[in-house]
Formats: structure tokens, sequence, C-alpha cells
């Protein structure tokens, strides 16, 4: 989530300085970005969406991660926080930043709704290993999905996904998680 901004930094110090911060903070352009504190519909949508691919995926050699582990676009950046990721054989750089998400799920909120959508969005789809981008309503059960094949060429594709019935289909991961298991503690 978008924050209150901080001067500019190179990579390299941005890195060192956020060791010694007690709040996560994303980096983009040597902009700084304080992350602001999430609602509790934000916070049941990561939880569920978490708990349910960890579940779907305890047999395979792909993690889940929460909204602790920093992903790095490129050498020199950007660094966000997605909500939810999810990696197979995980690569960590020296500094602990994911390298390879197959998996990025976004929760939407007011203040992170265009930051989301456009900014972040660009930035995500340069990532090689990116198959899936999924942002969350909290205001309804709402998913929006881009996908893609593997390959870095290979075109996005956007479905819209509406009700407790719909399928958000994670071909990547070969599960499918239903809106309602995601959204069933907010209904």
């Amino acid at each position: 989530m978008a924050g209150q901004k901080v001067p500019l930094l190179q990579p390299d110090e941005y890195l060192a300085w956020e060791k010694t911060q007690k709040e996560k903070h994303e980096y983009i352009s040597g902009e700084i970005l304080a992350m602001a504190g999430a609602s509790y519909p934000h916070n049941v949508l990561v939880a569920e969406a978490v708990r349910l691919l960890g579940n779907a995926l305890a047999a395979s050699a792909c993690v889940t991660l929460s909204s602790d582990q920093r992903v790095r676009i490129r050498e020199a950046g950007p660094f966000f926080y997605p909500d939810v990721s999810v990696a197979c054989e995980p690569f960590l750089d020296d500094e602990s930043c994911l390298r390879n998400p197959v998996v990025i799920i976004e929760v939407l909120s007011d203040s992170t709704d265009h930051y989301d959508r456009g900014e972040k969005w660009s930035h995500y789809r340069q990532l090689p290993s990116l198959r899936h981008y999924v942002l969350l309503s909290q205001k309804e059960t709402l998913a929006e999905h881009y996908s893609r094949a593997s390959g870095e060429q290979a075109i996005w594709q956007f479905v819209e996904l509406r009700g407790p019935e719909a399928l958000l289909d994670l071909v990547a991961l070969d599960t499918q998680l239903p809106l309602g298991a995601l959204y069933r503690r907010l209904e």
C-alpha cells in the first residue's frame, strides 16, 4: 500500500536502510514508499489466499509467501512487497529478495487501487517468471485475473471473475481457487 514518501536513495542504500526499519517500504526509481496498515477485509483476504494456496501446493515445490516477502524486479529495482506471492523452486538473491514469483496477488483498496493497477502492474509484468497477477476487491466477491503462458513474449490475457461460484484458475500451479472460499469470512 502506498504511503508517505522519503528522500531518494540508490538501490543499495535502500536495501541497507530497509534493514534498519521497523516497517516495510517499497522502492521505485529512487523513491521509497512507506507501507500503510491494512483493513480487516484486506487482512482476511490475504490470510485466506495464503492458507488456500499453501494447502493446495503442499505436495509441490512451490511455496506461498505473505506480504513480508520482498520481490525485486530488476537489479536496480524496483522492490515491492506483494500481498501474496507464490514461487516454485524459489530463488532469493543475496538481499533475501524473491526474484522468480509465478503468482502475485494484491488486495485492492481505495488508496492502492490506482498504484496496484498502474505502476506496480507495469513493473510486475516485466518478471519473466510471472504467470498470474490477481487483484482482489475488498468491496465485493471479485477478482481481476491477468495470466500468460510461459515465456516473456507471451501475451497477457484478462478475465474478470465475480461471485462465490467463480473459479480462479491458476494454470501455472495446476490449481483452482473458488472465490467463495477466498471470500467466505467476508460474506
